[in-house]
């Protein structure tokens, strides 16, 4: 999971829900029109930033934020969410790091282009392994 998601998501599903149990609250013990629409409005509030948290949670996870469509059918999207598998934890990147991933790759390119100089590598074999190396 993407650290730059993480806090996004927490906020955006935690402020989401408070909101929306707020506003139902506020709904069920109004006795005036105006706290009636203040209700409505804080739970629209908490229902996009639900949404929002969904989304991100979403692309945390390596996945596109639409995803966060799933915050309509509410808790049980959340869920849904959730058993969805972490596509970075799956990948080269979150396993080495960014750093260590790169470094790897140069590496790799400096021993390919080694082989290419001593002839062991064709030049469109050395185009073949760069273009492997980084897709």
């Amino acid at each position: 999971m993407l650290k730059q998601y993480k806090t996004q998501t927490n906020v955006g599903v935690g402020a989401g829900i408070v909101a929306q149990v707020v506003g139902v609250s506020m709904l069920n013990s109004s006795s005036s029109d105006e706290r009636a629409v203040l209700g409505v409005l804080v739970l629209l509030i908490g229902f996009v930033l639900f949404l929002w948290g969904c989304g991100c949670y979403a692309k945390a996870k390596g996945y596109s934020g639409f995803l966060g469509i799933l915050g309509l059918l509410s808790l049980p999207g959340l869920v849904i969410l959730a058993c969805l598998s972490d596509r970075h934890k799956e990948g080269a990147l979150s396993r080495k790091g960014p750093e260590k991933a790169v470094h790897d790759d140069l590496s790799a390119l400096e021993r390919l282009s080694a082989l290419r100089e001593k002839g062991v590598l064709t030049e469109e074999e050395f185009v073949q392994k760069k273009t492997e190396l980084f897709r």
